[in-house]
């Protein structure tokens, strides 16, 4: 990856930490090692850091996202087919259009959700703060269901 491309993916992800796809090599990442920023893709306080991959290429990927108490994300959807695995907290999902409280399932730390590919969705860490693992096969995308609540868009 030419230097001008990580700097963008780090822009746009946070820290990379890449693992190229020829490496046959063990690799061993500590959570020292994983710096968190802002995703530009969600509402100021949504955390990522890249752990594995570069998501935004068409290869595997693994980041994390952290959520602060009271945190909502509105309906979006992914192009790639996810695997979220909850790490710390309660993450809850919903599927649909529109944010729905009633349709939020809450997931405790170690369970996982797949979440097929361009699913309409929504999330929150309503009672407490939460970390999330989410891996796929990029090129990733957040689109969301209205233009307004992207925050990219403001």
């Amino acid at each position: 990856m030419s230097g001008i491309g990580l700097f963008v993916l780090a822009c746009v992800f946070g820290s990379v930490i890449i693992v190229e796809a020829q490496n046959r090599e063990p690799v061993q990442i500590l959570t020292s090692e994983m710096h968190w920023l802002q995703n530009p893709a969600l509402p100021a306080g949504g955390l990522l850091t890249v752990v594995v991959g570069a998501p935004l290429k068409p290869e595997r990927y693994l980041f994390r996202l952290s959520f602060p108490k009271g945190y909502e994300v509105m309906p979006h959807s992914h192009p790639e087919e996810r695997i979220y695995t909850v790490l710390e907290g309660s993450f809850e999902i919903g599927i649909g259009e529109k944010f729905e409280l009633r349709k939020l399932k809450s997931l405790p730390p170690g369970a996982v959700f797949v979440l097929p590919a361009n699913v309409r969705h929504f999330h929150a860490a309503r009672s407490g703060p939460a970390i999330v693992q989410v891996s796929g096969t990029g090129p990733t995308a957040t689109i969301y269901v209205d233009p307004a609540h992207d925050p990219r868009q403001r």
